[in-house]
């Protein structure tokens, strides 16, 4: 049910400005699209596992089948992982998947977001269809790894180096 996408083995830049560094990355396996709602819901059906709380009596909104899942919090989504035999890819490994090994801006390239590359800036109101903007698409042939929704990994976030909140290092 999952459509894979080998990235291969090598180095990439990750990170932006100055914090770019290069990081080396063995091959791995990621998902071409987010996870759907018709996926996800073969995992609730099968398990038993709590629906998202839009789901109206355990149902998909109306039209939103092919549309990733939403509200869906990380315990939820390891739940799902470990019953597809899959696993959260690293942030280092969704960022080579998304930017590709020379550090785009965006999947696409350098150019800013438009209607024709992503859903962004909630310029549709809502999610969209997973798949909608190949020319959004990233080096790998990956859709959807820039808008729509947000995504996670298996890395804990840290905004190195400095503190969000003040803008000074963080002690280690």
């Amino acid at each position: 049910q999952f459509d894979w996408v080998q990235i291969p083995a090598g180095k990439f830049v990750m990170g932006e400005g100055k914090e770019q560094h290069s990081v080396d990355l063995s091959a791995y396996l990621i998902a071409r699209t987010p996870i759907t709602n018709a996926q996800y819901k073969r995992f609730v059906d099968e398990t038993g596992y709590d629906p998202p709380r839009h789901w109206d009596s355990g149902e998909i909104p109306k039209d939103k089948d092919a549309h990733p899942v939403v509200y869906v919090s990380w315990d939820d989504v390891m739940a799902f992982c470990k019953w597809a035999g899959v696993r959260l890819p690293t942030e280092a490994e969704w960022e080579k998947a998304a930017r590709g090994a020379e550090g785009r801006t965006y999947p696409w390239g350098e150019e800013p977001p438009s209607n024709t590359r992503c859903n962004f800036g909630r310029n549709m109101g809502d999610t969209t269809a997973v798949g909608r903007y190949p020319a959004g698409n990233s080096p790998n042939g990956l859709q959807d790894m820039a808008g729509n929704v947000w995504e996670w990994t298996s890395s804990l976030y840290k905004a190195y180096p400095y503190n969000a909140m003040d803008g000074r290092e963080d002690p280690e």
